[in-house]
C-alpha cells in the first residue's frame, strides 16, 4: 500500500505458488472413475491448502500458549536476582562424581518444570535444543546441554541458555511496526509523525528486557535442579579434579 513499486513481489510469490499447484495437478494420474471436469482443480486446491492445514495447528498452539503462573515464577525469582548482568546467552557448569549424565539432569529439570507448572517443552528429536522454557507469552529460553567424562564417575555438565522471542512476541512487534508505518503514511510523512517510530524502539527494548528476565529465570531453574540433584556449580571451571 505504501510502496507501489513492491507490488510485483507478492504477486509473483502468489503466482509461483499457484503455478506449482497447477503443474502438480496436471501431472497427477487420476483413476478413470474419478476423472471429472473439476478433479484437477480440486487437486490444485489441495496442493495450495496442504502446507496451511499442516502448519496451522503448530502456529496456533504457539500463539495460544498460556503464561507460566506467577506463583511458579516466584519460587525462583530470588535465585534469579543474582544474575543481573547476563546477556542473551549464558553458560553454566555443574560437577558431580556420582556418574550423573546429562539425560538424568534433563529428566530432573523436566520434572521440576512440570511440578511447578512452568510452560516448557522437550526436544522432539528434531529440534535444536534440549528443553525450551517459556517465561511469559512473549519470551522463552532454549537450553542446550553437553556432558564431559573426566574419568571414573566424574562428570562435568555444561548448559548453554539462549534467550529468544516467541512467535506472539514477534507478531506483536511487527504489528506495531505495521501500525506505525500506516500512521506515518497517512500523515504524509510529516516530521512530527516520524516520532511514532519511537514506539517501535520502546517495544523492542521491552521485549529485549523481558527476554533477559526469562533467561535469568531459566538459569535459576537449572540451579534449582542442580541443587536437588546435589550437583556442584562451578563459576569458572579450569581444573575439574578439585571443583570449587
Amino acid at each position: 500500500m505504501m510502496w507501489p513499486a513492491l507490488w510485483p513481489v507478492p504477486a509473483l510469490t502468489a503466482g509461483a505458488s499457484l503455478a506449482v499447484a497447477i503443474a502438480a495437478a496436471i501431472r497427477v494420474e487420476l483413476p478413470v472413475w474419478q476423472r471429472h471436469r473439476w478433479s484437477r482443480s480440486v487437486v490444485a486446491l489441495m496442493y495450495l491448502l496442504q502446507p496451511i492445514v499442516r502448519g496451522w495447528p503448530r502456529y496456533a498452539h504457539r500463539l495460544q500458549r498460556s503464561e507460566t503462573p506467577t506463583t511458579a515464577r516466584a519460587k525462583v525469582r530470588e535465585m534469579a536476582a543474582r544474575y543481573g548482568g547476563v546477556g542473551s546467552i549464558y553458560t553454566v557448569h555443574y560437577w558431580n562424581e556420582d556418574g550423573i549424565e546429562r539425560f538424568a539432569f534433563l529428566s530432573k529439570l523436566l520434572e521440576v518444570l512440570d511440578r511447578d507448572d512452568w510452560q516448557a517443552s522437550a526436544d522432539s528429536g528434531w529440534d535444536e535444543y534440549d528443553v525450551k522454557i517459556f517465561g511469559d507469552r512473549f519470551t522463552r529460553v532454549d537450553v542446550h546441554t553437553v556432558a564431559e567424562n573426566h574419568g571414573g564417575n566424574k562428570r562435568l555438565l555444561r548448559a548453554k541458555l539462549s534467550a529468544h522471542w516467541t512467535l506472539p512476541g514477534k507478531v506483536f512487534l511487527w504489528t506495531v511496526v505495521l501500525l506505525v508505518a500506516l500512521f506515518v503514511f497517512v500523515t504524509s510523512h510529516a516530521l512530527w509523525a516520524l516520532s511514532a517510530w519511537l514506539l517501535v524502539a520502546a517495544v523492542t527494548v521491552y521485549l529485549h528486557l523481558r527476554a533477559h528476565h526469562t533467561l535469568r529465570l531459566g538459569i535459576a531453574l537449572l540451579d534449582l535442579t542442580a541443587q536437588e540433584m546435589k550437583l556442584i556449580k562451578l563459576t569458572a571451571p579450569k581444573k575439574f579434579d578439585k571443583p570449587d
